[in-house]
């Protein structure tokens, strides 16, 4: 086995009790380190002792041995010394008066217990007289002997004591502690035992209780979903077959003028009773599936769909109540865009909403109406509830006050308050006692995004390719393209349902600019999207994408980057058709008020001109016209977009007579030779 398989093959128990067991080791060699040093610390503090003692009593002896040694009487030495020997059998006085004595005092060890101790004495003058030498064991000072056996044994109790404790830590601690809980959780993963009881696993440390809680609630969680992934699929498959029946009726109903008013109404208001089920099941089964929009990034929405749809799911959470909700737009609604969050928007409007169904106990009324003035949009939801009291209007905007709801907590107003001014908006209430409240919001209006549009740019004697699996789709461009526009532009209509029949189409009519293409993103049945065919096929110049996820964040990001717009289905209807001409002039120029004018102008001139608010509408039918035609492009085309890149783009494209209209001095703009001049935004006519 090599070292890599080796230590593969090692598991976690081996890695904690090695991770844990050299810790203790170490541990274990310094606390005996410890214990060494404290005992010989102890047996040469003992030895001094010792050696203390001695000295006491040979320095008793060296004053009666010197004055022997002096007069001559040294035999007399001895019977002293014998007479301290009698004393004591452990240890043993001797005199040598040898020449040579010890040079100094000292106390000297033999092996095991016996010790020499010898004592020089000598005269004033340093005369050498002799040496006492003193033999013995340590059981002389019987005190000391005990005090040092009292510590050894305390040391040695303290080593047991510290190894019992140390010992358990390497193997039965870790064992009980971690490996035991650890390889329980591995056996609840691998069998995936989501119903598993807490009898189960016995004895669990409470942070291991918690992960196992919280992996129990996972698997649990992944059943769930499994289950709703699959009823999400029913859900949508089931919202998306009867949304095509319910537009059918929706609009053939506009010409059934034979059927009473009455009747009518009842029509419609099942039609669209069912329609809310339709998108309420799509809200729900549809946002997991898609990647919306980042929610902490605001971006631009097209508030009449957000509005629709909230209203639609406000419908189905009331169908049990005796409330009506409608919602009333303004003209060209459909081009308003708010820069919010969706998920964010919805939730603040739908706390709302809930507050004025809440306020209503009897019949009622719920009208939520979207405005434009001036530069702002007006978002106002209006019931006929009981009303707020004036002098609690200000304690309710906080977060904790409700008023008139049993269970009300006070957070959803607090809660859509605070994203109004996160979207650089501001609110107002108006409230009478039993009369109802208006709730309106003013948020500033944003630039429509650059993947959204509602106008497809066509030319006469052009063709006109729709790709979608719904029939109903299908309808509304014959409708929008009768027989009499037909007549009229000469406009070619051609339907395709499968992915297969624009394929081959489009083989056989490779390179033709006149043919603008109408794809559904999602196709069922299909793992082709209209991305993916649009790209494949070398046609995105001249495609549009038309679909219902247009709230998703990749096919957003994936359009702007193939320069594609986007039709939101719900505005298919409302679509514009806009017939081109090989004008004389172009003028491209982001700003409506200003194309506007040179319309006008243009108009009083006699003067045929095709102005464009977006550079990527022209390109996608830019080989349409010639190449001397007179573009004039605005230096600053929104969306980080340059006139003067622009322009270069349509130079390399082969057009020479292109002209930057812009408010800046020539000054700013140097060494763009494929411009003809710079001209101010003045009509040049």
């Amino acid at each position: 086995m090599n070292k890599k398989n080796f230590c593969s093959s090692i598991n976690l128990s081996t890695h904690i009790r090695k991770a844990i067991g050299y810790r203790i080791l170490f541990c274990f060699i310094a606390a005996m380190v410890v214990i060494l040093i404290i005992t010989i610390n102890d047996i040469i503090s003992s030895s001094h002792q010792l050696e203390k003692n001695l000295e006491e009593q040979c320095s008793n002896l060296e004053s009666f041995v010197i004055r022997q040694v002096l007069v001559k009487n040294e035999d007399s030495i001895k019977p002293k010394i014998d007479d301290l020997n009698q004393k004591s059998n452990i240890i043993k006085f001797m005199w040598n008066n040898k020449e040579k004595t010890a040079p100094q005092k000292n106390l000297q060890w033999s092996f095991p217990f016996s010790w020499i101790y010898t004592y020089p004495i000598k005269y004033i003058d340093g005369t050498e007289l002799g040496t006492i030498i003193v033999k013995g064991s340590i059981f002389y000072d019987l005190g000391l002997f005990s005090d040092l056996l009292t510590k050894l044994a305390l040391l040695l109790l303290f080593f047991v004591t510290i190894f019992i404790v140390l010992y358990p830590l390497s193997k039965r601690i870790p064992q009980q502690l971690f490996i035991t809980p650890i390889d329980n959780l591995l056996f609840l993963l691998r069998n995936e035992k989501s119903k598993m009881e807490p009898t189960d696993l016995p004895n669990l440390p409470s942070e291991i209780k918690e992960i196992r809680d919280k992996i129990t609630t996972l698997l649990k969680s992944a059943e769930e979903r499994s289950r709703e992934a699959a009823l999400g699929q029913i859900a949508t498959q089931v919202a998306h077959d009867i949304r095509s029946p319910l537009l059918v009726l929706n609009v053939e109903t506009d010409d059934l003028f034979s059927i009473p008013e009455k009747k009518r109404i009842a029509i419609r208001g099942a039609i669209q009773r069912v329609n809310d089920i339709a998108n309420n099941l799509l809200s729900q089964y549809k946002q997991e599936k898609t990647k919306i929009a980042n929610t902490s990034t605001p971006s631009p929405e097209p508030v009449a769909l957000m509005l629709d749809s909230i209203v639609s799911e406000k419908r189905v959470q009331a169908s049990n109540l005796p409330i009506q909700i409608e919602l009333e737009t303004c003209q060209d609604a459909n081009a308003l865009f708010i820069n919010v969050d969706i998920p964010s928007f919805k939730r603040a409007l739908s706390n709302i909403i809930n507050n004025s169904i809440e306020a209503i106990k009897d019949n009622g009324l719920i009208i939520v109406k979207l405005g434009k003035k001036k530069e702002n949009i007006i978002i106002s939801i209006i019931d006929n509830g009981c009303g707020i009291p004036n002098h609690l209007l200000p304690a309710i905007m906080k977060a904790g006050t409700s008023f008139g709801k049993i269970q009300g907590s006070g957070l959803g107003l607090s809660y859509a308050i605070s994203n109004i001014y996160t979207w650089s908006g501001n609110y107002s209430i108006t409230s009478q006692t039993n009369k109802g409240t208006t709730f309106e919001i003013t948020l500033p209006q944003a630039r429509p995004p650059s993947w959204f549009t509602h106008e497809i740019n066509i030319f006469r004697n052009s063709t006109l390719v729709v790709l979608d699996d719904d029939d109903f789709i299908h309808s509304i461009w014959d409708k929008k393209i009768s027989g009499e526009f037909i007549k009229l532009h000469n406009i070619n209509l051609i339907h395709f349902y499968s992915p297969d029949e624009l394929i081959n189409y489009c083989n056989r009519n490779q390179n033709s600019p006149e043919i603008n293409y109408l794809l559904d993103y999602e196709l069922a049945g299909y793992k082709e999207t209209g991305l993916t065919l649009a790209k494949m096929l070398g046609i995105t110049s001249q495609t549009t994408l038309v679909t219902s996820r247009y709230e998703a964040i990749d096919i957003r990001e994936n359009c702007q980057r193939l320069s594609i717009k986007i039709i939101p289905k719900l505005l298919v209807m409302d679509a514009h058709i806009k017939i081109l001409e090989n004008n004389e002039l172009v003028f491209i120029d982001d700003d409506e008020t200003i194309t506007r004018i040179w319309e006008n102008r243009a108009e009083l001139s006699n003067k045929k001109i095709a102005v464009f608010n977006d550079f990527y509408d022209f390109k996608k039918v830019s080989n349409s016209y010639k190449k001397d035609t007179l573009i004039y492009i605005d230096s600053s085309l929104g969306g980080n977009l340059k006139g003067e890149i622009a322009a270069k783009d349509l130079y390399d494209s082969g057009y020479q007579n292109i002209y930057i209209a812009t408010g800046y001095n020539k000054e700013n703009f140097k060494d763009i030779y494929w411009v003809k001049d710079i001209v101010d935004k003045s009509p040049p006519f």
